[in-house]
């Protein structure tokens, strides 16, 4: 383990940008001192100037207050431990990692998952997690929270009632299907981009299907709009396969292609 100070590691990642990392290379840094949001997100696209193939472990120390990362974001990095001094954490940071903890007694991490005090929120885990571990007591997924996750179930917790945009981006599910409790009633955009479904169970109470909420599922061939649901929007089931689209009369408003990039 290398322990640094913030100012140390912005000038041994300069370096590394200049000599690249071998592929095998694993980088474990405990970081000190102050760390502001603007300063984190250069140090993650410094990062992320690294060989993808390295591999990033950041334990920070005395960081406030983060923004919104995702693994997306940055691809070497494998693993965040989060320190005590933890007061806003931003919906999906850190997501889609292989580890994520916490040391915040303002937040709780269990099974890499990572909620808020209370136990009713899930604001970010590891790509490990998974939806049979959340706590009974949770009822949100917020933004981001379970992307590129790899779920070993094919449902949402029942207790679950809202989820956020692109809570399940990138995301699998066992045996490429999803099923939705009668417990959420909104899909917001790209929520399930992504995912390579092929069987998605729509509950006819289902009243909103936002922007691009299953864009690229190409192996979807068949949906049915709940009855519910006034409005099928923009690119809502683009870049899929869809053979079959069953909807009912009281559709008042098709957006701009909602089917867009079909073949059929």
């Amino acid at each position: 383990k290398t322990i640094v100070n913030i100012d140390e590691l912005f000038s041994i990642l300069t370096v590394y940008k200049v000599f690249e990392l071998n592929d095998d290379d694993e980088l474990d840094w405990t970081v000190y001192g102050s760390l502001p949001s603007e300063r984190m997100e250069d140090l993650l696209e410094m990062i992320n100037g690294l060989s993808w193939d390295s591999s990033v472990y950041l334990n920070l120390k005395n960081v406030k207050e983060l923004e919104k990362y995702s693994k997306n974001d940055c691809v070497p990095l494998r693993s965040v431990i989060l320190p005590d001094t933890i007061k806003k954490f931003e919906d999906g940071c850190f997501s889609g990692l292989f580890h994520i903890s916490c040391k915040s007694p303002d937040f709780v991490c269990e099974n890499e998952i990572l909620l808020n005090k209370e136990k009713t929120k899930v604001i970010s885990a590891a790509r490990t997690a998974n939806l049979s571990d959340i706590p009974e007591t949770v009822t949100e997924l917020g933004a981001y929270s379970f992307e590129f996750s790899r779920q070993d179930v094919n449902s949402i917790p029942k207790n679950i009632n809202k989820i956020g945009e692109r809570t399940f981006c990138c995301a699998r599910f066992e045996d490429n299907k999803l099923v939705i409790p009668e417990s959420i009633t909104e899909i917001p955009p790209y929520a399930f981009n992504d995912c390579d479904l092929a069987e998605v169970h729509l509950h006819q109470n289902i009243s909103k299907i936002e922007k691009g909420a299953f864009w690229y599922n190409p192996n979807l061939k068949k949906v049915i709009i709940p009855e519910a649901c006034h409005e099928i929007p923009e690119s809502a089931f683009g870049r899929c396969c869809l053979d079959e689209v069953i909807f009912h009369n009281n559709v008042k408003k098709i957006g701009d292609v909602p089917f867009v990039h079909n073949p059929n």
